[in-house]
């Protein structure tokens, strides 16, 4: 029972019951003479522990002098004093006693009127009270009486049951005064009973009655919870704190040092909200913060019986019921809200290229997309993303360029001089860096981590290697063997040598810009061995004709640098164009040079008369 200040009238809620109460021996030592003079003493030794009364309200609204009260009198009836004693004034919640007391008193000692406790006393332990505080069938129950021929002085308890509510409490009618068990269909109105036709207590809420001499509230309704929402809708990813509002029917409070919780369903897992505030409001507030790796596309709590607490109660002290509406149900937190769940950090699920095969010369770009298992944005403020590659002796990246659509992130990679490889991968598990980057899903904001970034779970199919068949050649192609298919003898004037340039790997010449040559040896005046057509995969045939003087016991060409592009280039199949260092003839071996590889003499000299003599005799010589 909680202190409250006096009601204004009687209020009724929540649905009619019928209050069983339990009888409770009391002991009431009346004085007739105090009876008759209207100086009721209180009630004595309620039951256990006791209840105490308050005391006697002013004589002015004390007494009422009015209607008669079970008026069981030999002789002439005459005009009976009736007086109302109840517990202190105060707030009644579910299962406390309240005891109500009716004194009546003759007026007249002197007359024949009288009390007939012969004939009272075998029905009126039978009697019960109506109350008002729920439709009729919410009753109090006879507790003790006294009994004489002046004075009748009835005790009523009163339990108060859930559901039971007045705002100031009172019986329910004049004819609230019943007689039988409540519990059957004998139960019958005093007034129709045949016991008496006067049995009627004043009006419910008029001078003389119950309420108009006490103020008790009975609040019998417990506090329930009604519905889960969240204070905001969205995407909540790691660190986020997630607040859902608890709404209950009335105000609650829990003691302190008992915080409730909210059990949470998250995908696999149960977790606690925590209270955060509201106490002693009508809405409790819970926050929990997402962790690593919490999910639900659509969050509720784990069961009707998520909330937990002790001592959660109304003000007065009714025990709430915490039983939430079923998951999924209106009212629950899924039905009612669209919050998600996102704390599983976003992972590499594949590495590929959009690039053909190549191969993929100096210069080139090749492109690298790196697919996620969400949706993600990469923030470049702190640093640029990148992917290490294997690309020969040399480590190469291939740096974030942009997005390359929800789930994926475009890296590019351009071919240095010397970078080779037959099929371009990744540099191993942790291949992808962040470089004080941020990589995070959307919408939730996750940052990946190394091990999210990690490709050491990939199968073959999703790595680099394994999507694309991309070849990296970034050596310029080089000379190898200079040589002549032509057949080892003298060539005079106006003969063709062939001459076959081999290199390092398959090669073509681009005589759009001009013609490459090989500069020869051929006495003093240079000759050159012109290009003229593919003579293999790896080789280019040059044409020398010999000129008039021109001289070479051995041909060969003239020093290292004697290979020239002439204004076009020679390249190889990716496209990277051979320049001086690779034509450079200066580390060949002796053997594959051209006059180690053969043995071709030029003789351009045409023979001269030196001198005309004749072997025969000098003489004159005749006819014939």
């Amino acid at each position: 029972m909680r202190a409250h200040g006096r009601g204004t009238g009687a209020v009724q809620a929540g649905a009619p019951r019928t209050v069983v109460v339990a009888l409770a021996a009391v002991a009431i030592a009346l004085s007739i003479a105090l009876l008759s003079a209207l100086d009721l003493a209180e009630p004595q030794s309620l039951d256990p522990p006791p209840a105490p009364h308050h005391a006697l309200l002013p004589a002015a609204h004390a007494s009422h002098s009015g209607p008669k009260l079970c008026n069981t009198i030999t002789g002439t009836r005459e005009a009976i004093t009736i007086r109302f004693h109840a517990s202190p004034n105060g707030t009644y919640t579910i299962g406390e006693n309240i005891y109500i007391r009716i004194a009546a008193v003759v007026n007249q000692h002197g007359s024949s009127a009288r009390f007939d406790g012969s004939s009272a006393s075998h029905w009126i332990r039978d009697t019960i009270l109506v109350m008002g505080t729920g439709g009729a069938g919410s009753n109090a129950t006879f507790n003790t009486n006294t009994l004489g021929n002046f004075m009748l002085d009835l005790v009523y308890r009163y339990t108060v049951q859930e559901g039971d509510y007045s705002a100031n409490l009172d019986y329910n009618s004049t004819g609230a005064l019943w007689l039988g068990d409540p519990t059957t269909s004998a139960v019958r109105n005093l007034q129709a009973s045949g016991r008496s036709t006067d049995c009627i207590l004043p009006e419910p809420g008029r001078e003389g009655s119950l309420s108009y001499q006490s103020a008790i509230v009975v609040d019998g309704i417990r506090p329930r919870a009604l519905n889960v929402t969240a204070v905001q809708n969205g995407t909540y990813g790691i660190g986020s704190v997630i607040s859902v509002n608890a709404s209950f029917s009335e105000a609650v409070l829990f003691p302190p040092g008992s915080p409730p919780t909210l059990a949470l369903g998250l995908d696999g897992a149960n977790v606690d909200a925590v209270y955060a505030r509201g106490n002693g409001t009508a809405a409790l507030v819970f926050n929990y913060t997402v962790r690593d790796g919490d999910a639900s596309a659509t969050l509720d709590y784990n069961a009707s019986n998520a909330m937990a607490g002790s001592g959660i109660a109304d003000a007065p002290g009714n025990a709430a019921n915490l039983t939430l509406p079923a998951r999924g149900d209106p009212g629950s937190l899924g039905a009612s809200s669209r919050i998600v769940v996102d704390g599983v950090r976003p992972s590499v699920a594949r590495v590929s290229s959009p690039d053909g095969a190549g191969p993929h010369g100096i210069g080139a770009a090749i492109n690298v997309t790196v697919a996620f298992s969400e949706d993600v944005s990469a923030n470049v403020s702190g640093g640029t993303p990148y992917l290490d590659l294997e690309t020969g002796g040399t480590e190469r990246r291939a740096v974030y360029d942009s997005q390359a659509g929800p789930r994926a992130l475009l890296f590019r990679y351009t071919v240095m001089e010397n970078d080779t490889a037959a099929d371009l991968r990744h540099r191993g598990a942790s291949a992808l860096s962040l470089n004080g980057s941020t990589i995070t899903d959307d919408p939730a904001g996750n940052p990946a981590n190394e091990t999210t970034l990690s490709m050491s779970g990939l199968p073959e199919g999703d790595t680099l290697a394994g999507s694309s068949d991309l070849a990296v050649d970034g050596v310029r192609p080089s000379v190898v063997r200079v040589s002549s298919p032509d057949a080892d003898r003298t060539y005079g004037i106006g003969t063709t040598i062939n001459v076959t340039v081999a290199f390092s790997e398959d090669v073509s010449a681009d005589v759009s810009g001009g013609t490459p040559y090989l500069d020869l040896e051929t006495g003093g005046t240079e000759r050159r061995a012109v290009y003229d057509s593919q003579a293999g995969p790896r080789d280019l045939l040059f044409q020398y004709t010999v000129m008039e003087n021109d001289t070479a016991a051995d041909l060969g060409h003239r020093g290292a640098s004697s290979l020239a592009p002439g204004g076009g280039a020679i390249r190889d199949l990716a496209g990277n164009p051979a320049d001086a260092a690779s034509l450079s003839m200066s580390t060949l071996p002796a053997g594959d040079t051209l006059a180690g590889s053969s043995d071709l003499a030029v003789d351009g000299i045409r023979p001269s008369v030196l001198s005309v003599s004749s072997p025969d005799a000098d003489r004159t010589y005749g006819i014939g």
